[in-house]
């Protein structure tokens, strides 16, 4: 029996080695961002009873440039760690029917994306299609930046200033799309991915940074 398990250990193993073909390349897209949860509802509500002003929600324009490394496992499936700097945050616009003025607040903060994806892949005539999924570790580097600008009848007024977040390391799950063109024996990576982190960076508030990115990128199998 024990020579038995060995040798389809040995088969698993030898399986995975032969799939196990190694590809990395960089990675470059834009994002955008939204903050969600009653912490950040509740900001904007008192904002709104505040000064009287009607708010909406806002996309805040960010960014994510970095690394991937792909190891296939089986002709379908690989494993893709990713090392992406980011920009993220959340914004909302409001307006003052009263003073015929509109502006906005936005918090912003730059991230080190550390994520660990599974891949499932599908042939297709030219390249392949992959979807993805996989937890992800947020770190907050430095001091989150916050801005207010607005102008009306009364005048303009603005006003930008940094805080450290309570909480600099954030766990999360991310969930994306690739297509892989083929290149020679290299490839051009297309990317969607969408991401969020299970718990906030303000304690006590429920406020959670969600990202949408399209990204463009290039592999090289090794």
């Amino acid at each position: 029996m024990k020579k038995i398990i060995l040798l389809v250990s040995v088969l698993l193993l030898l399986s995975t080695f032969a799939f196990a073909q190694l590809s990395a390349g960089f990675i470059a897209g834009i994002s955008g961002n939204m903050f969600t949860g009653s912490g950040w509802d509740d900001m904007k509500e008192s904002f709104e009873e505040g000064v009287g002003a009607d708010v909406k929600e806002s996309m805040l324009l960010g960014y994510s440039v970095g690394g991937f490394f792909t190891q296939k496992l089986t002709s379908a499936f690989s494993i893709q760690p990713e090392v992406l700097i980011s920009k993220s945050g959340g914004k909302f616009t409001f307006e003052i029917s009263a003073d015929n003025g509109e502006g906005f607040y936005e918090i912003t903060s730059t991230v080190l994306e550390i994520t660990l994806l599974g891949a499932y892949s599908i042939p297709l005539s030219t390249g392949q299609l992959n979807f993805l999924a996989g937890p992800e570790l947020m770190l907050i580097l430095g001091e989150s930046d916050y801005a207010m600008e607005y102008d009306g009848d009364s005048g303009s007024t603005s006003d930008t200033g940094s805080d450290e977040a309570d909480d600099t390391t954030l766990y999360g799950l991310a969930l994306g799309i690739d297509y892989d063109y083929p290149v020679g024996n290299n490839f051009i990576k297309l990317s969607a991915r969408y991401a969020r982190p299970f718990n906030s960076f303000i304690d006590d508030e429920d406020i959670f940074a969600n990202k949408f990115c399209l990204s463009l990128g290039y592999g090289i199998n090794l």
